[in-house]
């Protein structure tokens, strides 16, 4: 039915002028785009609206609150996020129609990809900076300072992966520029790394 419908369609295409084999190519595409795009907002609902309210609706049920503290509605919107990317690359990578534009589109997906695992990441850590707090101890010690070079270090990490992505070289290769930039960021973020040395101090 969908051979049908696509070959219909060609010729439609044909007829307005657009060679045959650019308009199969053409209507597989956009067929292929609209089949992307639910399967990305299903897999993204699924995550959101289903595994997420079930597990906050668990979480509510226990007699502590730090589960909910670790749970909270971002972390499924941005896992959501990363999953239905996730799903996008392993269907499209599927489409051999247009190699250039799919190389392209390729790198922007797996760059995509590295994004949203980082914020998820930030996400979880905000969650266990948040549970850290409730914990006396965190008045003397606490762990913002530490969470914040670390995701430093994620984001830094995320930039290399990026570049070797589009640039095809080994993420390895790439750590040679890192000490700079590592010096660099120690003195923007001066007082945050002096503010966790004391932290850890007392």
């Amino acid at each position: 039915m969908t051979i049908d419908l696509l070959s219909k369609v060609g010729y439609v295409l044909g007829k307005v002028g657009i060679e045959a084999a650019w308009a199969v190519k053409l209507t597989t595409f956009v067929v292929f785009a609209v089949a992307i795009v639910i399967v990305a907002v299903a897999v993204y609902l699924l995550t959101t609206k289903v595994l997420g309210k079930i597990i906050i609706k668990l979480t509510r049920k226990t007699q502590t609150n730090l589960d909910d503290m670790l749970f909270p509605p971002v972390i499924f919107r941005r896992l959501g996020m990363l999953l239905a990317s996730i799903a996008v690359v392993v269907v499209f990578s599927e489409y051999n129609y247009v190699p250039e534009p799919n190389a392209i589109i390729l790198k922007l997906l797996h760059s995509w990809i590295v994004f949203a695992s980082v914020r998820l990441v930030a996400a979880v850590l905000e969650g266990v900076n948040r549970v850290y707090e409730t914990f006396p101890m965190s008045k003397d010690r606490p762990i913002r300072m530490f969470i914040q070079l670390l995701m430093i270090f994620f984001w830094c990490a995320a930039a290399i992966v990026i570049v070797s992505i589009f640039t095809g070289k080994n993420p390895m290769a790439l750590l040679g520029g890192l000490a700079a930039l590592t010096a660099v960021l120690m003195l923007i973020f001066q007082d945050t790394i002096l503010g966790f040395v004391a932290g850890i101090q007392l």
